[in-house]
């Protein structure tokens, strides 16, 4: 398997993992920022222990070696996470998915700016088609029914598609050092305006499962992805989040999908399959 394709696979199951956040942001019921500091106090375990696993020195020591470029990583994926799931409470799932679905084109053009990586003939091609899915599926939809919520989607993939060409450009920095010092962000700032202690005990255990498993656990693969692959060609994979995403959110609330949003979802789809798998050989 060459290096490409090894972060088209990190890529791919990283958003299927992140894919499920909404499930688990709304079986707890609470709000954004309860939501935000009980996810991120599960998920630091996950990324110290892995951090202790797999980088070469210990968490400060580590930090001290890209500070800079650690600390800017830091501050954006914290910006994501509590953007992304407050969004969650506010609007509905295939709200969020929608703007998620924005992230191949956000992430191409970071990756120039930032990274110096042009994308390529095809990956254009492929973020063309991807924009015009994401038009057919927003129709008229967008703004229901929260704008705020749908304004903090798009905060949460901005910051996430600049920090994917930040990833490209520092391939060496430690991901577990960036994301756990993001989630202690999260936990000293939404702690300001919420409190772990007293939820339901649905609560912990929804959460548990995102902060432990699936939202940690995507958010590694997604950064390391950006090691293989180029920021692009990775943010090419995000719309599938916006298929799965609208499809947890029919089969576990009931927010059928409209015919739109079928219709743009295999739009881009096919975008994704053509813009990596057919274009396998491209260099």
């Amino acid at each position: 398997m060459t290096r490409r394709r090894v972060g088209w696979a990190f890529a791919l199951s990283g958003v299927l993992l992140v894919s499920l956040d909404a499930l688990w942001v709304r079986w707890s019921e609470l709000n954004g920022w309860e939501a935000s500091v009980l996810v991120s106090i599960f998920a630091l375990p996950t990324y110290l222990v892995l951090g202790r696993i797999f980088d070469d020195a210990g968490p400060i020591t580590t930090f001290k070696a890209a500070p800079g470029a650690l600390l800017t990583i830091s501050v954006l994926a914290a910006m994501s996470q509590i953007s992304f799931i407050s969004a969650l409470t506010r609007t509905s799932v295939a709200n969020v998915a929608i703007m998620v679905g924005a992230v191949p084109i956000t992430a191409s053009i970071a990756g120039w700016l930032i990274a110096k990586e042009r994308p390529s003939r095809r990956v254009m091609i492929a973020v063309f088609i991807v924009f015009i899915g994401i038009t057919i599926v927003v129709g008229g939809s967008l703004g229901e029914p929260s704008l705020d919520g749908d304004l903090l989607a798009l905060l949460a993939v901005s910051s996430f598609s600049v920090n994917l060409a930040l990833w490209r450009r520092n391939a060496d920095a430690s991901r577990y050092v960036a994301l756990a010092l993001s989630s202690v962000m999260v936990i000293a700032v939404a702690s300001l305006f919420a409190s772990p202690f007293g939820h339901e005990p649905r609560a912990y255990l929804a959460l548990g499962a995102m902060g432990f498993v699936a939202n940690s656990w995507g958010r590694v693969l997604n950064t390391t992805a950006t090691k293989y692959a180029s920021a692009s060609e990775v943010g090419l994979f995000t719309p599938v989040e916006t298929v799965a995403a609208s499809l947890w959110g029919w089969l576990a609330f009931s927010e059928v999908p409209m015919v739109a949003t079928w219709v743009g979802g295999a739009l881009i789809l096919a975008a994704v399959v053509y813009g990596t798998i057919l274009g396998r050989n491209d260099p």
